[in-house]
């Protein structure tokens, strides 16, 4: 990985809101769960390629999800792994650091394995 780039100001990053931002040419969603934690994925829901920033985050005692706003496919928070009766590809996942108060993904951007 040969750096980290800005993408967002932390505090722009509501707990329990989804936001997206484009990252060269791929629009990449990020959630700032209950806890405060940060975390990238891609941003088009892998079914019918809705924006997956109109969906919602559900939280509850079976973890996070993703709700597409489209067609209600629910993703895990942790994995990317659709879940409750779709079968979709997991979402791709990105590394995501804080530090002084912003965002950062990593540049050049690429999915983690």
């Amino acid at each position: 990985m040969a750096g980290w780039q800005k993408v967002a100001d932390l505090d722009a990053l509501a707990p329990g809101a989804l936001s997206d931002v484009v990252v060269g040419q791929e629009l990449v969603l990020l959630v700032r769960d209950a806890a405060g934690t940060v975390r990238a994925f891609q941003g088009l829901c892998p079914h019918e390629y809705a924006r997956l920033a109109e969906g919602t985050l559900e939280e509850g005692d079976g973890g996070a999800r993703i709700r597409c706003s489209r067609h209600l496919a629910r993703f895990d928070l942790a994995d990317g792994v659709c879940r409750r009766g779709w079968v979709l590809p997991p979402l791709r996942r990105y590394a995501v650091e804080v530090a002084d108060g912003a965002v950062l993904l990593p540049d050049p951007l690429v999915a983690l394995a």
